[in-house]
């Protein structure tokens, strides 16, 4: 027996070796653009952790000023040197700080 075996491509082995070609082309990018755009994420949450804990901080120290401010609006009061609407600001700054923290 005499047998031939006949192979008619048109090219479609190669259509199909390109596509993956591209595919991988494109995978090869998003993993690039993932490896770039992650340290940059991770930086921007580390800042707005830091900003986070700064604000707190400050909010802290806010709301014990407020206290002093209050404490001491009281004892000028007690002692004839202030008002009432100054107590009423000293409150409300007071109230203001400590709901915040």
């Amino acid at each position: 027996m005499v047998g031939a075996k006949w192979h008619f491509d048109f090219g479609i082995l190669n259509a199909k070796v390109g596509q993956a070609r591209a595919e991988l082309d494109q995978l090869q990018h998003l993993e690039r653009a993932a490896l770039m755009g992650i340290p940059v994420q991770v930086a921007k949450g580390y800042g707005d952790v830091q900003q986070q804990y700064k604000a707190s901080v400050g909010l802290e120290k806010a709301y014990v000023n407020a206290r002093r401010w209050l404490v001491t609006t009281f004892s000028n009061f007690d002692m004839g040197l202030g008002n009432i609407s100054d107590i009423f600001q000293a409150f409300e700054r007071y109230g203001v700080f400590r709901a915040t923290t």
